[in-house]
């Protein structure tokens, strides 16, 4: 079992007038990123991977500090990275208890290529692939025959992410 992560709420991509690599999570961002704590809590955490991505570790960064683990950083993880080495690189059982934050265009192509490579990927939640909110997660599980992946919302944990109209 591990778990994917779509990094949270970042602000306006088109705004960002900075290296995209240097984008910080917002203010709900932040709440998201801690909502994901509570969203894990009583779930086995043994390790924390990233997209080297300012946003997606920052979106680990409440959990580790919880946890007292170090957050570590993968180019897998980047978005637009081969689906393929990432899929490879998942059935690894060292990741299992690993939570692993990433890009939703990074979570597209890999259940793409899970489709792809014929793997009965079951959604829970009445999710679908591409219903992957900022800030959600997936619980993975994985035998021979199939991947299930259980859907969790993002929640805001602290004050109310005031509006930017």
């Amino acid at each position: 079992m591990y778990v994917l992560v779509r990094h949270a709420h970042a602000g306006d991509k088109q705004s960002w007038e900075g290296d995209d690599a240097q984008r910080p999570l917002s203010a709900r961002g932040r709440q998201q990123a801690e909502g994901l704590v509570v969203s894990l809590r009583g779930m086995r955490v043994d390790r924390l991977v990233s997209s080297p991505y300012l946003r997606c570790v920052q979106s680990l960064e409440p959990l580790a500090a919880r946890r007292s683990l170090p957050v570590e950083v993968s180019d897998l993880l980047e978005p637009h990275a081969d689906p393929g080495p990432l899929a490879a690189w998942l059935v690894d059982r060292r990741l299992d208890g690993a939570v692993v934050c990433t890009h939703g265009e990074t979570l597209t192509a890999l259940f793409d290529r899970w489709a792809d490579d014929g793997a009965l990927v079951k959604l829970g939640h009445g999710a679908t692939r591409a219903s992957t909110q900022k800030g959600a997660a997936w619980v993975v599980t994985t035998d021979e025959k199939h991947t299930e992946a259980r859907y969790l919302r993002p929640l805001h944990i602290g004050p109310p992410a005031l509006a930017v109209g």
